[in-house]
C-alpha cells in the first residue's frame, strides 16, 4: 500500500515528506475495500495542500492592474487552482477594470475542482475582506458566502494536471503559478511546460518571496516592477545577474506568510533535523497562530527532540485542548510521559 502511495504521487509529480506519508499510511493501512482509484482519490485529497484566500498577495495583484488595462481581452490559466479563490479574484478585477478575461483554473484535486465550481466558501477564505467587499462579491446563506453568479461567467475549472495539459489547444496571455513548485517533485518539468503554454509575450504570476533557480532559465522578472511577474527568456539561459537582482528585490519586500506555508518551512527544518532553528519559528508561530493546533503539536515536539520537558508539556496540553483526536498528539504525550 505504501508503495502504490509514493507511486501516485510520482505520477503527478508531487512530493511529500516521509512522515506524511507514513502518517496518512497508518490511518488507512487497515481499511478494507480500498482500491486503486479510491486510493489516488485519498492520496490526492490528504496529500496535496488546499489552503488559500480570496485577493492573495494584494501587492502582486494591484501590480498586475496596470498590465491588465493595457488589452481589453485576457486569456488566463490558474495553476494548482485549489477551490477557486484566484479564479474568482480575477474575475472580480476583470469586471472592476471593465475588461474581458477568460479564466481557467485547473487542480488535479477532483473534490477541490467540485467545490470551486459551486463557489461556495465559508468565513476563512474571505477573513481579509471587508464588509463591502462581502456584499459586492458574495451571496451569503447559512454562514455560506457564494460567489455572485455574474462572476462565474467565462470562468472555467477542470479537474487536470498541467502536465496533460496539450500545448497546442492554445496559449495564454497570463499564467498563476503561486504555490505550486514548493511541493513539487520534479520542477523543472513543471516550468517548461508552462514555457510552452504561455504566449511569448505572456506573463508569468507567482508568489511573493518565491524563489526557484531552474524558473530564471526560462523567465526573467519584470524588474522594478515586481520580482513576481515574470517575462519569458527567448531562449534558456543561465545568468548569475538575473539570480541577484531577483533576490535582492526579495529581500526589500515585506513577506506575511500564512500558516500553510510557514508549516512547510518548519517541517524542511524538522527534517534536517535543525532543530534549533525550528525552534525559533514555532515560538514566533505560536504567538502569531495562537489557535492553531499544528503550532503546539510542532512545538511539543521540538521541545522533546531539545530535551525541554516541562515545555513540550505545556505546548502539549495547548495541542490537546485545541484537537485531542490527532492521533500523533496522543504519540507525542506517552513519549513525553516515559
Amino acid at each position: 500500500m505504501k508503495d502504490k502511495i509514493i507511486q501516485i504521487l510520482n505520477k503527478h509529480n508531487l512530493k511529500a515528506n516521509p512522515k506524511q506519508i507514513e502518517n496518512f499510511y497508518r490511518i488507512i493501512e487497515n481499511e478494507e475495500g480500498i482500491d486503486d482509484k479510491t486510493l489516488e482519490n485519498l492520496v490526492l485529497m490528504n496529500l496535496t495542500i488546499g489552503e488559500s484566500y480570496f485577493f492573495r498577495d494584494k501587492e502582486i495583484l494591484e501590480k498586475l492592474k496596470n498590465i491588465l488595462k493595457t488589452k481589453k481581452l485576457w486569456k488566463i490559466l490558474s495553476v494548482g487552482c485549489s477551490r477557486g479563490e484566484e479564479v474568482y479574484t480575477l474575475s472580480f478585477i476583470a469586471q472592476e477594470l471593465n475588461i474581458n478575461m477568460e479564466i481557467t483554473g485547473i487542480d488535479i484535486n477532483k473534490e477541490r475542482i467540485k467545490q470551486a465550481r459551486e463557489g461556495k466558501y465559508k468565513n476563512w477564505s474571505v477573513r481579509f475582506l471587508n464588509k463591502d467587499q462581502i456584499e459586492k462579491y458574495f451571496e451569503i446563506k447559512d454562514g455560506y458566502f457564494y460567489v455572485k453568479e455574474q462572476y462565474k461567467k467565462n470562468v472555467n475549472f477542470e479537474n487536470l494536471n498541467i502536465l496533460d495539459l496539450n500545448n497546442t489547444d492554445k496559449k495564454f496571455d497570463i499564467i498563476f503559478l503561486r504555490r505550486v513548485l514548493i511541493y513539487i517533485s520534479n520542477p523543472e518539468k513543471i516550468i517548461e511546460k508552462i514555457y510552452s503554454l504561455l504566449k511569448d509575450d505572456g506573463y508569468l504570476v507567482i508568489g511573493l518571496g518565491e524563489y526557484f533557480p531552474d524558473l530564471f532559465k526560462y523567465f526573467s522578472p519584470l524588474l522594478p516592477i515586481s520580482s513576481s511577474i515574470l517575462v519569458k527568456n527567448p531562449k534558456k539561459v543561465e545568468s548569475k545577474r538575473i539570480h541577484k537582482k531577483v533576490l535582492s528585490e526579495i529581500k526589500k519586500q515585506k513577506i506575511e506568510l500564512n500558516l500553510e506555508e510557514s508549516i512547510v518551512i518548519l517541517e524542511k527544518y524538522i527534517e534536517k533535523k535543525e532543530f534549533n532553528s525550528a525552534y525559533k519559528i514555532v515560538k514566533q508561530l505560536s504567538k502569531k497562530f495562537p489557535l492553531a493546533f499544528i503550532v503546539w503539536k510542532y512545538k511539543a515536539y521540538i521541545e522533546l527532540e531539545l530535551n525541554l520537558k516541562n515545555e513540550a508539556k505545556e505546548s502539549l496540553k495547548r495541542a490537546l485542548i485545541l484537537n485531542n483526536k490527532d492521533e500523533e498528539i496522543w504519540q507525542l504525550k506517552y513519549a513525553i510521559e516515559e
